[in-house]
């Protein structure tokens, strides 16, 4: 995202001496707006429509230096202007904006979702949206669609580069012998930092703004040679020059817009972005911006009144549409229809039009500084909002029932009193044990999900004489020698589960081992309710294969080999159910009622077909399958068969929400199908004095 350069528009206004008006860099604006918010709202139709930032950011540093250039050279530029112009062009429409989504979410949102915002609204108000969001987590993550000012991470980014970048270009643009090659070494530099960081940390590679300013140095680089070619009288502008490369610069034309629509089509979620991919949309705006206003697709495509009236509102466009899309997947459980969506999107455009004509435009060609000092003032006020926000918890007193709900599906333990010490000094991420005063005899394995089924399970062997202990590590399959990652961020699996795995090998009281993870994630490499992040699997065994589902089948192979001639019995639990949405929306329907879901309203949490469930599964559960076969006395437990009829999988079952996010059960839920299954997983009672004895084969 970035906003428009303060450069004369078609009306005639003029904020400074500059470079003229070009209505297709007007026109470039609306194509990269369009592109990102029908990618927002209808993902799957333009699966390669965030490259628009990419072409904002371009545009951005275009026409930003340009404004420095020409001033620096008129001898009119002055700081302190600049900022002050900045601020008028920024903030009017960014501040109603983050009051409006605070005043929305107050009714909208529990107080999680709330005290994020506040979180969010302080990023926002000292531009370092990008900074929050990298500590948080992803762009791409699963909680990204209920984050309502998400989309500021681009314009932190914008802004972080206005702090050094005019100051730097008005230095070195009088020593035109340096501008050039100073700027290109700098794009360099950080293309090659985000080469460098993409494959190890695609997060980091995506909002860091050492990372994305190459993108911006673009532009600028095409602002300072089209400065100094117009001193040699070869700039590609309208004029006797021109008109005799006329089929040059309109080839030129073409392949840069050939190239963005190449970016918008052929980019995926799944890729490693920015990286080399983003080569495709900046390349491509750069073309179209140096090919100059006369060549053929900047002057019947992008120069086009209705591209240029949408350019012009593409700023307050950008801000409108993604808080509008977000509260729609909050209050929709993410699955409003493509009608509602398209109603939003034109909401969202009504509001940018407004937002434009009443407050862009009067505030921005105010001459009073003042204006300046009063907006900033407002941001300053938004930002201790967020912050009053924040520190109260996302004031959790406004929706107590539904409070109660959420409470209640999100408790959760990870660690035990005692357990780290039984294991002798291991540090593990899970570490649960029914009774750290005698040795375990059971061993719960895996990640997040295995934690979440503790309970459960400890209850009912407990019952039984038994002592369960459940270890794990985030994020981490229970094998020897593999290795997991989410979006370029790898786990460090290999170092957290060895120690554990080795443990129980090692404890001869532990008699049976239960394998439980989430499967249908690692070995289709995405995840359903985010498509957007892109699961790895690395192998660090002599074989090192590199086909997901080759590590995947090996890992788990070698495990129940492991654990069989060791002496252990060995369960693999099929995971539940993933959803494409989030299930804590099914709770908002609680909000001034009883803490519970209306069992007349099942409509309020979506079903997942058997059919999708299925198909996602079936690699998984192949695998699984194939490898329990193997080994005489393995068992299976399918978590999914009590969610699941023949046509549909279900969140809510006798009005209790079973889903605690996309893919991990709630306490209820564990509960609910740990019962369901229980006979499957072959416990008997210990006898005293002797020795524990199974039910194989149940």
């Amino acid at each position: 995202m970035t906003h428009h350069a303060d450069t004369p528009g078609r009306s005639g206004h003029a904020a400074l001496r500059g470079p003229a008006y070009r209505p297709d860099v007007d026109g470039l604006r609306a194509v990269a707006v369009v592109t990102v918010v029908v990618f927002h709202a209808f993902p799957a139709l333009l699966p390669g429509g965030f490259v628009g930032v990419d072409v904002f950011f371009v545009i951005s540093g275009f026409l930003i230096s340009s404004i420095i250039i020409s001033g620096t050279r008129q001898g009119s530029f002055s700081l302190i202007d600049f900022y002050s112009r900045r601020v008028k062009r920024i903030l009017p429409a960014l501040l109603l904006v983050l009051v409006v989504t605070a005043l929305v979410g107050w009714f909208v949102l529990l107080s999680r979702e709330y005290r994020t915002l506040g979180k969010h609204l302080i990023g926002a108000a000292t531009f370092s949206s990008n900074l929050v969001l990298w500590r948080e987590a992803n762009y791409f993550d699963a909680a990204s669609a209920t984050k309502q000012l998400l989309h500021l991470w681009s314009l932190g980014i914008e802004e972080q580069y206005y702090l050094a970048w005019p100051i730097l270009c008005s230095f070195i643009v009088p020593k035109r012998w340096l501008a050039l090659p100073l700027t290109m070494g700098l794009m360099l530099l950080s293309f090659g930092s985000n080469i460098a960081l993409v494959q190890n940390d695609a997060v980091a590679a995506f909002y860091s703004p050492g990372t994305r300013v190459w993108e911006l140095l673009a532009g600028s680089l095409i602002a300072i040679w089209t400065a100094r070619s117009a001193t040699s009288a070869s700039v590609p502008e309208a004029g006797p020059v021109f008109q005799g490369r006329a089929r040059l610069w309109d080839v030129v034309s073409c392949a840069g817009l050939a190239l963005i629509v190449a970016g918008t089509v052929l980019t995926r979620e799944s890729h490693a972005f920015p990286g080399w991919w983003a080569l495709l949309p900046v390349c491509g705006t750069c073309l179209l911006i140096g090919a100059g206003p006369a060549s053929v697709c900047n002057r019947l495509i992008l120069a086009r009144p209705t591209m240029v009236w949408l350019g012009l509102i593409s700023y307050p466009l950008y801000l409108w549409h993604w808080p509008l899309l977000s509260f729609l997947y909050v209050t929709e459980s993410g699955t409003s229809s493509p009608l509602v969506r398209i109603a939003a999107v034109a909401l969202s455009l009504l509001l940018a039009w407004a937002t434009f004509v009443v407050i862009e435009k009067p505030i921005r060609f105010r001459p009073r500084r003042w204006v300046a000092a009063w907006l900033v003032a407002g941001l300053a006020g938004v930002g201790c909002l967020g912050g009053i926000i924040y520190r109260h918890d996302g004031f959790r007193d406004r929706y107590p029932a539904a409070e109660a709900v959420v409470d209640e599906i999100l408790v959760r333990r990870e660690v035990s009193e005692g357990c780290v010490e039984r294991l002798g000094g291991l540090q593990p991420r899970y570490c649960l044990m029914s009774d750290s005063t005698r040795p375990p005899t059971i061993a719960l394995l895996g990640d997040s999900h295995s934690n979440l089924l503790f309970d459960a399970l400890s209850r009912r062997l407990v019952g039984l004489g038994h002592n369960l202990v459940q270890l794990g590590g985030g994020g981490c399959l229970p094998f020897w020698d593999v290795e997991t990652g989410v979006s370029g961020r790898r786990n460090d699996c290999a170092t957290q589960m060895k120690p554990l795995l080795d443990y129980v090998l090692r404890t001869p009281e532990i008699e049976t081992v239960v394998v439980a993870h989430r499967g249908a994630a690692h070995l289709t490499g995405t995840d359903l309710a985010s498509p957007r992040s892109v699961f790895q699997l690395h192998d660090y065994s002599d074989a090192r294969r590199s086909d997901r589902r080759a590590i995947y089948e090996a890992g788990l192979r070698e495990a129940v080999r492991r654990f069989q001639q060791a002496g252990k019995r060995v369960v693999l639990v099929l995971a539940p159910p993933e959803l494409p949405f989030a299930p804590l929306g099914c709770v908002r329907d609680t909000i001034g009622h009883p803490p519970r879901l209306a069992s007349s309203r099942r409509e309020i949490c979506p079903t997942v077909s058997r059919a999708s469930v299925q198909e996602r599964d079936a690699v998984y559960r192949e695998v699984t399958g194939r490898v329990a076969s193997e080994f005489q006395g393995v068992s299976t437990v399918d978590l999914a068969s009590p969610l699941c009829d023949e046509v549909e999988c279900r969140v809510v079952i006798d009005s209790q929400l079973l889903y605690r996010d996309s893919d991990h059960l709630s306490p209820i839920g564990a509960e609910y199908v740990i019962d369901r299954t229980w006979t499957a997983f072959g416990f008997t009672r210990v006898v005293p004095g002797s020795v524990q004895r199974f039910m194989s084969g149940r």
